[in-house]
């Protein structure tokens, strides 16, 4: 069985990003998850992100380096990094959506360690992805 690596991590902005910049950004990593096999989402709230990349594993963790040494970036955060069987946003190579400060601090504050969803299940999951999922169904309508 081909496993999935899902990592979620949470940020700062180093500086603020205004609507043009945070396009241009979300533009440039689609076209690059596109390619790399990564999919994913971005939860932004003013100042900070939760980030989800999923892929081979190899890729990720290349991925991830990159992001933690941008500059654009301050205070990274792993929340959880695991192999999966599945992905949780496969039909999204980058997909990004507002969110609420308190839907932040919830999910900076989620249990992130995994346990099987249920014993008959092989779809593991931690109760923060479970959040972050409902989260990007809720909001899906408004994704950029």
């Amino acid at each position: 069985m081909t496993t999935i690596r899902q990592l979620v991590y949470s940020s700062e902005e180093a500086t603020p990003f205004d609507r043009l910049r945070l396009d241009s950004l979300l533009n440039h990593a689609r076209k690059a998850n596109d390619h790399n096999g990564i999919t994913g989402v971005l939860l932004r709230s003013p100042g900070r992100f939760v980030q989800c990349l999923e892929g081979a594993r190899e890729t990720v963790d290349v991925l991830f380096s990159k992001i933690r040494a941008d500059r654009r970036h301050r205070e990274v955060c792993v929340l959880q990094q695991l192999d999966l069987p599945l992905r949780f946003f496969q039909e999204w190579s980058m997909g990004c959506t507002e969110i609420q400060q308190s839907e932040l601090l919830r999910l900076q504050t989620a249990q992130w360690e995994a346990r099987a969803a249920d014993s008959d299940s092989d779809k593991w999951q931690s109760p923060g992805s479970v959040l972050m999922k409902a989260i990007w169904t809720a909001r899906n309508n408004r994704a950029l």
